[in-house]
């Protein structure tokens, strides 16, 4: 298959991740200026993970069932632009949480329509790469994100960066377009005599195993990221301070998820999973005791070389989904 339509996704994967994780980090500082303190910003970033899990339920209910994800992506970004224009004219915490439930419900929707196309557009032998590269999409928006982010809200503020967001997940939209929708083919096997394919079949034990190892690590490392963001916000950190240490990890993870997705096509994913796990453990209680801007640099970019699990979780359980 040509790899035009991977690039395309791919590139589209990494502007929806800027806005995403380029904000997620950045909430406390704007918050506190807003007049919200820790828990407010803790009730913001709580409403977005069950919105996100609802947009992920969905996207894949609505990948099976009317199998139109070109087109599913395409409104689902055209609904993540319009919040994020609806958020940079908010000006206080409670306006900007319920439009943060929104914005959780279409980043769980683009960012899992992407996965999801990836995996029914891979061939078998080459999906760990395909899902290494989205991997390594993902540290490269932290890097940009890190980078940038911080400055442009210092600078210019907040609304403006908003804004940019919103740019981004038009120009999203317009690539949603060309993407390559994939083939039913590649969904309808064959089944028993009598029943419809994709009717009655069971994903297996190993299946719900991934989705708690992915539960579990998600909320770890989302719960880790959250807590350094209010703690630097807490000890008077600039956004643009608060930004590098993202960058930082994002820069130390580049090379990793292009590695094991080559590596997780030839000796398997279990064992990558296992000490990937192991490497994240290790990082996370330490994050707790950082106090200056090199602790938490340093910290992220030991976290930050364990790569994003869940897409190698993804790609062992698309294989057993699909094949």
């Amino acid at each position: 298959m040509s790899h035009r339509p991977h690039i395309l996704m791919s590139v589209a994967y990494l502007l929806v991740l800027c806005t995403g994780f380029g904000m997620g980090g950045l909430w406390p500082v704007y918050l506190r200026g807003l007049g919200a303190g820790p828990m407010e910003v803790g009730i913001m970033n709580a409403v977005s993970g069950p919105a996100n899990l609802v947009g992920t339920l969905l996207c894949g209910w609505l990948a099976d069932r009317f199998r139109r994800r070109r087109e599913t992506f395409i409104f689902a970004c055209s609904l993540f632009t319009l919040t994020w224009v609806f958020m940079s004219r908010a000006t206080t915490w409670q306006q900007l949480t319920v439009l943060n439930l929104l914005a959780g419900f279409c980043f769980g929707m683009c960012t899992n329509m992407i996965v999801i196309m990836t995996g029914l557009l891979s061939e078998a032998s080459s999906r760990g790469r395909r899902f290494g590269v989205l991997t390594f999409v993902s540290s490269v928006s932290l890097l940009i994100t890190g980078l940038l982010w911080g400055p442009i809200a210092d600078s210019w503020g907040f609304p403006t960066l908003l804004v940019i967001d919103a740019i981004l997940c038009a120009a999203c939209v317009i690539l949603g377009i060309f993407f390559t929708e994939p083939p039913l083919a590649r969904t309808a096997t064959a089944g028993p005599a009598g029943r419809r394919p994709g009717k009655g079949r069971s994903l297996g034990m190993n299946y719900y195993r991934l989705l708690a190892a992915t539960l579990f690590a998600t909320v770890a490392s989302f719960g880790a990221g959250f807590g350094r963001s209010v703690a630097m916000s807490q000890l008077g950190f600039s956004a643009t301070a608060v930004g590098l240490t993202t960058a930082i990890g994002g820069a130390v993870s580049l090379p990793v998820p292009l590695v094991l997705g080559g590596l997780s096509d030839h000796i398997g994913r279990k064992r990558l999973l296992i000490l990937c796990y192991a490497t994240g453990l290790a990082a996370l209680p330490a994050i707790g005791f950082a106090s200056t801007a090199w602790g938490f640099a340093i910290l992220e970019a030991w976290a930050g070389a364990d790569p994003d699990l869940p897409v190698l979780v993804r790609a062992r359980a698309e294989r057993s989904r699909l094949r």
